[in-house]
């Protein structure tokens, strides 16, 4: 493992920029455009000869976007408002298409299923949504949580729905109807949920106090755990390859582990403040990361 506060052996910094307060990175599935949500709105930049290049700047909410994901074939951008709305985007003109409502508060995050088709939320109101993205119509509301709903994300090709709240639980429902099949609790409060590149009946959970853990998503059966016990964990992220996570967090670190065995493999400072997300290209070439300086960031993977 790298020396702490030395640069990391296989990731250089090749280009940033500044947008204010950021809140989640997501690429385009071609990898060549990396979308920002954050106080300013939804900036999307063009990765081109290793630089970032602004391309659009997306207005509507009235207030920060908490979230953002792209749909599986690229065309499309949710995004979820602190002015409780969800928005969505036509990426190749840039322009609004849609906004949904439903939520009391905030919205925290959207995630769209493998096919597209359906876009669930999850909001400062406790509540989880699940909308028709064609129609816009809500199909289900969900409430097995009792507080701030923080992370979501769809398993098994979208017949899991999974989310993370404030309340320390992660509830594991039917991606169809809503019902709730499993709850289980971390000792703090989730930050991360995300199925596993390449097996998504896998779902890597995380949580403030830096437990990461690894389960069969159906059954909730233990694979593997890991402790990042370094100030407070704020994000993590699997490469397309299944093979390394990145945390990042309260030491303003980025932080690299082999999946395998939960071994570190690596660890630089990345801001000059806490590392708020993270987010690895298609091909792993990129790793994004957004920190607490408001500074977008962008890192290469050295060849080996």
């Amino acid at each position: 493992m790298n020396d702490e506060g030395s640069p990391g052996d296989s990731w250089t910094l090749r280009a940033e920029a500044s947008r204010g307060w950021i809140s989640e990175l997501a690429w385009a599935p071609n990898g060549r455009a990396l979308a920002l949500a954050g106080a300013t709105g939804i900036a999307l930049f063009a990765i081109r000869r290793s630089e970032l290049h602004l391309r659009a700047v997306l207005e509507g909410h009235e207030g920060p976007v908490k979230g953002i994901a792209v749909s599986p074939e690229g065309a499309m951008l949710a995004s979820a408002g602190a002015d409780r709305s969800i928005r969505l985007w036509d990426l190749k003109r840039g322009a609004a298409m849609r906004q949904l409502g439903g939520h009391g508060g905030s919205v925290e995050r959207v995630a769209f299923t493998p096919d597209g088709a359906l876009l669930a939320s999850a909001g400062a109101d406790a509540s989880l949504r699940v909308h028709d993205v064609r129609s816009g119509s809500e199909l289900t509301s969900i409430g097995s949580h009792d507080d701030e709903v923080r992370a979501l994300c769809f398993c098994e090709g979208g017949r899991l729905l999974v989310s993370g709240s404030r309340d320390r639980k992660v509830c594991v429902h039917d991606g169809a109807s809503g019902r709730l099949l499993r709850a289980e609790a971390h000792a703090d409060w989730l930050r991360v949920l995300t199925a596993m590149p390449g097996d998504d009946s896998l779902l890597l959970s995380a949580s403030r106090d830096g437990e990461l853990r690894l389960r069969s998503c159906r059954d909730g059966l233990p694979l593997r755990s890991l402790a990042c016990e370094h100030g407070g964990l704020d994000c993590a992220v699997v490469a397309p390859d299944g093979r390394t996570l990145a945390t990042g967090g309260r030491d303003c670190q980025i932080r690299l582990w082999r999946v395998r065995d939960g071994a570190p493999v690596g660890a630089f400072v990345a801001h000059d403040r806490p590392v708020l997300t993270l987010a690895f290209s298609p091909d792993g070439r990129w790793l994004a990361s957004g920190g607490g300086d408001n500074r977008l960031r962008l890192w290469a993977r050295a060849a080996h």
